[in-house]
């Protein structure tokens, strides 16, 4: 069986290298899906 990662997290993988971006956008006009993410091996949540 195929593991989902939960949409609610806000990294949805170990290394933390991918963010789902919904969980990090606070601006009340924009709207992002469930499984929208951005990956950066970095810092996935700088200047979002």
């Amino acid at each position: 069986m195929t593991n989902i990662p939960n949409p609610d997290e806000v990294f949805p993988n170990e290394y933390k290298t991918s963010c789902f971006i919904k969980n990090v956008i606070t601006a009340p006009n924009i709207m992002v899906g469930d499984y929208t993410y951005y990956d950066d091996p970095v810092d996935p949540t700088h200047g979002l």
